[in-house]
């Protein structure tokens, strides 16, 4: 007897990246300029190259996922297709708010605003999550899409913009964190000691370094908190953080709150020390990373 092929009820994504489209239809109608509507035609040629790796990519996943023999109840398939807004919701948002902007710039403004910060960063959290067979290809895809949103930025090309919109990415990459978070010092350009600094141990230690800090009235570590891949001009001076870690190891000795792996997390402070001061002989800028 020949058992049928397993088939799965069609997930429905016609509604990925809907308010992207309407943001930079509606922008480029409120062009001001030939500059502005070259600029915003750039983009949307940039998109149709990106919507096609992303069906490529819904494709791959689902291939690769029938592959390991998983399929969707229709119950399931069901369940998802309900998720998310729906597309009376989407353009709810698209009246209410993208429309209220002020010119094409506004409207990209809003979009950006809403998509590459918090969102950035909590989907890049979620890459280790997926499947081994798959992760690598995860990886490659938000690469993608986060050059996009590069290309988005620079359109705008307003600075008071671009730190609006790192800081909301700092503010979801604290947030996101975990006890078990490992945390590199970044030093731009690189340290050639950076590479082997006990991250994790520095992660784990975290919460209870930031508690130090606050009883000490010293700037919590977490000011410097950065996003992997950042401009150089959006750290820190060296100088200014290694001015707060001595600080902090300071307070650690006087301190009456335990520190748990003490002996290991002041040698990776140490660690932290080294690189700080290797950045500010070669005048590098530094931030923290947070490793999703």
């Amino acid at each position: 007897m020949t058992i049928p092929p397993k088939t799965e009820a069609k997930i429905d994504l016609s509604h990925s990246n809907y308010l992207e489209r309407r943001a930079l239809e509606m922008a480029l109608s409120r062009a001001a300029s030939d500059a502005e509507r070259a600029a915003i035609e750039r983009l949307l040629a940039l998109r149709d190259k990106l919507q096609v790796e992303r069906e490529a990519h819904d494709q791959l996943m689902l291939a690769r996922r029938h592959a390991r023999g998983e399929f969707f109840s229709d119950a399931k398939v069901k369940a998802i297709n309900a998720m998310g807004q729906s597309r009376k919701e989407m353009d709810k948002t698209v009246n209410d708010y993208y429309a209220k902007q002020d010119g094409a710039m506004g409207v990209l403004k809003a979009h950006g605003l809403s998509h590459f910060g918090a969102v950035m960063v909590s989907q890049r959290g979620n890459i280790s999550a997926f499947p081994a067979d798959v992760v690598d290809d995860v990886r490659q895809m938000r690469k993608l899409e986060e050059a996009f949103a590069d290309e988005w930025v620079a359109t705008i090309g307003d600075p008071a913009y671009n730190a609006k919109l790192m800081e909301r990415r700092r503010e979801a990459a604290r947030m996101f964190r975990t006890a078990s978070t490992p945390m590199w010092l970044v030093a731009q350009p690189a340290c050639p000691l950076q590479r082997d600094m006990d991250a994790g141990t520095l992660g784990r230690a975290w919460s209870k370094l930031e508690s130090i800090s606050e009883e000490a009235g010293l700037p919590s570590l977490s000011k410097y908190v950065g996003i992997d891949g950042q401009a150089a001009e959006d750290g820190t001076p060296a100088a200014e953080v290694l001015a707060a870690v001595d600080g902090l190891l300071a307070a650690i000795g006087q301190s009456t709150k335990k520190l748990p792996a003490r002996k290991a997390t002041l040698a990776a402070l140490e660690e932290v020390r080294a690189i700080l001061q290797w950045a500010d002989q070669h005048q590098a800028r530094v931030y923290f990373d947070v490793e999703f």
